[in-house]
């Protein structure tokens, strides 16, 4: 019976187009692509890091360090110039260890570790913002991946040690798409729950008055403010386009064929949010491309039709209606079959 919902889950999921062919050679190209992404993430890593890492170091002179967050809770009896130092070093050493050998799991933990080590000391100042916080569960994802020191000749390599490596990446993806889906479903909530003092998201003025309100905050005018201001009717579009990719991503995660156009669609939010706001999210379009737009399982294969199929909650709904416009078709052909001869 658990089987049974689980299947049908996973279907639903999958969506109608769903294709249930996989051989071994698109398995073995998958897995050279889950190796290359892995290193890659460590390579942009560094970037990364080196960010972090001073935005840590300069908040230590800035302001006295006197009620550090929990990961960090050892600062108290210690020097805070010298922890910070402690921790910059550390963690600009993992980061470049990563990238020399990304087959050591000692080195992928120590900058998982040293990570959360750097955004705590970042945030212990009266202050915070969540821009780091994709890039540390993904240090902490990638550093129980198994990344293979022989994955040039995946070849010889056993089914075993792909699937192994397909799935934690599969994993990865889920989880990426989880924080989307819940932030989709708090702004789904939003526009039916509205709190006393606060806009439905379904609202025609709720985008255009938090854009307004950034603008006043910001003292400097965005790229596309002035476009803006004489097209205001784009705020409704835009904001229900935006809930709608946010909510499906967790669905999008079982149809390959939506893992680019999800994966460009968010990158362009991120990318828009500045444009519109002024608010940066630097690092969030790196991961996109990287769980994504780059993904091991993202095909472009088939008719644009079927991939459109795949659409969550749009593809089903076609398809559903089709079916219910087809099946009175079928009972009128088999009206006219003969009947059965008397006994």
């Amino acid at each position: 019976m658990i089987r049974r919902i689980e299947r049908q889950l996973r279907h639903l999921l999958q969506g109608p187009a769903r294709s249930t062919t996989f051989s071994a050679a698109c398995q073995r190209d998958a897995y050279l692509q889950a190796q290359w992404l892995a290193r890659a993430f460590y390579i942009a890593s560094l970037a990364v890091a080196f960010r972090l890492v001073r935005e840590s170091y300069v908040a230590v002179f800035e302001s006295p360090l006197t009620e550090p967050l929990w990961p960090v809770f050892w600062m108290r009896w210690v020097e805070p110039l010298a922890a910070a130092r402690v921790i910059v070093l550390a963690l600009v050493v993992s980061a470049m260890a990563c990238v020399v050998a990304p087959a050591s799991r000692l080195a992928r933990v120590a900058f998982a570790v040293l990570f959360v080590e750097a955004v705590a000391l970042r945030f212990s100042f009266g202050y915070f913002y969540h821009h780091y916080h994709i890039w540390l569960w993904l240090a902490a994802a990638f550093a129980v991946f198994p990344v293979e020191t022989k994955w040039r000749r995946h070849q010889g390599m056993r089914p075993a040690h792909r699937h192994r490596s397909l799935t934690a990446f599969f994993y990865l993806q889920l989880l990426v798409g989880l924080f989307y889906s819940l932030s989709g479903l708090w702004k789904l909530v939003r526009g039916f729950v509205t709190p006393p003092g606060y806009m439905s998201t379904f609202a025609p003025d709720a985008l255009p008055a938090l854009v307004t309100e950034r603008w006043l905050l910001n003292g400097y005018e965005t790229p596309l403010q002035p476009f803006f201001i004489g097209h205001f009717w784009l705020g409704l579009p835009s904001q229900l386009f935006v809930v709608y990719v946010e909510l499906f991503t967790l669905v999008a995660v079982f149809r390959p064929a939506m893992h680019r156009p999800f994966g460009v669609a968010l990158m362009t939010f991120h990318f828009m949010v500045w444009l519109l706001m002024g608010i940066q999210f630097q690092f969030q379009p790196m991961m996109l491309a990287l769980v994504f737009v780059f993904s091991p399982f993202a095909s472009n294969a088939g008719s644009l039709l079927r991939n459109l199929r795949q659409l969550p909650l749009f593809g089903d709904l076609a398809v559903l209606l089709h079916q219910l416009v087809q099946r009175p078709r079928r009972g009128w052909k088999g009206s006219h079959r003969p009947d059965p001869a008397p006994r």
